[in-house]
């Protein structure tokens, strides 16, 4: 079931739920992957304060976020989108630190409060591309599946029974700013 979908179609309204996202920092509209597109110069962000209501990550059902990506570099370490509480990270998409590899990191924090990492592997992405991607959860047995550009990626073994996403979501960084991408993202969902 479709929760949120951010189109960037020049505004940051989400048209399913109502969780509009604002920029933080510089943030500007311009050519996307389809149609417009957030452009993200590496020191703003979007930021929809969800009150807690996208928390889909302990639906039994699991969930999938999807979006289209475009990194300028291999680094420095950015972040592509996710859920950020209090605590940090709840479950988010981060391009590190890769020189060459071209890999992501999946962070998920599970009920416990454990907060881990997975890497999708090199060659997650070419830089200066779009790239569709998406990340399917599925709770048990606790598997994130990766699907780029419409094909099957990877398996991740991630947190069983639930990753708790009651934080504000982020497209194209995270509360600390520093970490904001440089690039694109278009037709954010979850």
């Amino acid at each position: 079931m479709l929760r949120a979908h951010w189109p960037a179609e020049g505004t940051g309204c989400e048209v399913v739920s109502g969780f509009d996202a604002f920029p933080v920092g510089p943030v500007a509209y311009g050519p996307g992957a389809a149609g417009e597109g957030f452009l993200h110069s590496g020191g703003g962000f979007l930021l929809a304060h969800t009150g807690g209501g996208l928390n889909v990550g302990v639906s039994p059902a699991g969930f999938t976020l999807e979006f289209w990506a475009r990194m300028e570099a291999s680094s420095p370490e950015e972040t592509l989108a996710g859920w950020y509480g209090s605590n940090g990270a709840q479950f988010a998409i981060v391009k590190p630190v890769s020189g060459v590899n071209n890999y992501l990191y999946v962070y998920t924090r599970a009920t416990n409060g454990t907060l881990t990492s997975v890497s999708t592997g090199n060659g997650s992405y070419s830089t200066n591309r779009w790239h569709h991607f998406a990340f399917v959860y599925a709770p048990t047995p606790g598997r994130l599946t990766l699907f780029r550009d419409g094909v099957f990626w990877t398996r991740l073994a991630v947190p069983v029974g639930g990753i708790p996403t009651p934080g504000d979501f982020f497209i194209g960084g995270q509360p600390d700013s520093s970490l904001a991408l440089s690039g694109a993202t278009d037709e954010v969902s979850v």
